[in-house]
């Protein structure tokens, strides 16, 4: 099976995902109970959501890879 290109509509539509992915996880899973992948200790959402401002920056820095 060929591996898809990594095209920037790729990495965007992944990116999208990541961020779904982490904010349903902290709408299903009321503190205390918020999955390790987003809180450090159950309670806050301190891990893994992109803001606008680095999403740009982590686009560039995806396509170089």
């Amino acid at each position: 099976m060929k591996t898809p290109a990594l095209t920037l509509t790729n990495v965007e539509r992944g990116l999208d995902h990541y961020i779904a992915l982490f904010a349903r996880a902290a709408r299903v899973n009321p503190p205390p109970n918020l999955p390790p992948f987003i809180s450090s200790n159950g309670l806050v959402v301190d891990r893994g959501f992109v803001t606008a401002d680095e999403r740009a920056a982590l686009l560039a820095y995806l396509q170089k890879l």
